[in-house]
C-alpha cells in the first residue's frame, strides 16, 4: 500500500472503530491517502467527530440515512441515492 490511494468500502458505520484503526494501519504502512466509501452511516453521537479526528482522508456516505445534527463535516462527502432509485423505478 506504500505510497497507493486506498478505499474501504463498508455497509455501515456504527462506532467507527474498525474504519479508524484500519485506516492509521494503512497510513502506517505508508498509504499516501485513505477514503472510505460507506453505505449508511448511523450518525450515533460522537462517532463523526472520532473520524474527522483519525488517519482518514475522506469519508463517502449515502444519504439514505439523514444526519440528524445537519452539521458540515471536512472529510464526509454525502452522496444522493434518489437519481438511482427513480431511474430503476418501475410504472405500470
Amino acid at each position: 500500500v506504500k505510497n497507493k490511494k486506498v478505499l474501504i468500502y463498508d455497509d455501515f458505520i456504527s462506532t467507527g472503530s474498525t474504519l479508524i484503526k484500519t485506516a492509521k494501519y494503512l497510513k502506517e504502512k505508508g498509504a499516501g491517502m485513505v477514503s472510505s466509501a460507506i453505505t449508511h452511516h448511523f450518525y450515533i453521537q460522537g462517532v463523526q467527530e472520532k473520524i474527522e479526528k483519525s488517519s482518514l482522508d475522506n469519508l463517502y456516505v449515502t444519504d439514505t440515512i439523514l444526519n440528524p445534527n445537519k452539521v458540515k463535516y471536512k472529510k464526509l462527502k454525502v452522496i444522493s441515492v434518489a437519481k438511482l432509485i427513480a431511474d430503476n423505478l418501475e410504472y405500470e
